[in-house]
């Protein structure tokens, strides 16, 4: 997602522009097909590039749709990311790293441009769930036998003790 500089008028840069799931290519659970993870359909941005004097701060929201399992039962999930974009640009050297706020990045002032892929691709990254759990009420699966338990009982022991502390299991005290 590159930015003219130029193009950013006094009023403001509205941008809303769509991508593929393939543009996602930093983030490694997306990518990785023995994964669990994929996004369903395209990823939507909208955002506003304002500049003023030299600083440009970039404001707006991401959409997507990703598919995951649930931890608990290992059932599809479909969860919805809203990520906020509010990111402050200021001209310094490129190279700078500043680790104190993610939102606050430097630009160079010599470039026409600016490239915003890796911050958006970031912010997608870190709204997903590292934990998705698809109903608060969810059972899991039986350790036994891995059954899910949402949808009905299994017959394994319902007590399972370790045979190694069975015989604290007796001990009177």
């Amino acid at each position: 997602m590159i930015i003219n500089i130029e193009e950013i008028g006094d009023e403001g840069l509205h941008i809303h522009t769509t991508r593929n799931p393939e543009w996602l290519t930093n983030i490694p659970e997306i990518n990785d097909y023995s994964s669990n993870l994929s996004v369903l359909g395209s990823i939507e941005m909208d955002f506003i590039v304002n500049k003023i004097l030299n600083e440009i701060s970039v404001t707006g929201d991401i959409k997507c749709v990703i598919n995951c399992m649930c931890s608990r039962c290992i059932e599809p999930v479909r969860i919805s990311l809203n990520p906020e974009i509010n990111l402050l640009l200021s001209p310094g050297d490129a190279d700078k790293d500043n680790e104190s706020n993610i939102d606050f990045e430097t630009y160079n002032e010599e470039e026409d441009s600016i490239d915003l892929s890796d911050y958006l691709r970031e912010r997608i990254a870190i709204s997903i769930p590292v934990k998705v759990i698809c109903d608060s009420d969810c059972k899991g699966l039986c350790s036994k036998c891995g059954t899910n338990l949402n949808y009905g009982s299994c017959n394994c022991e319902s007590e399972w003790v370790d045979p190694r502390f069975a015989k604290l299991k007796n001990l009177k005290v």
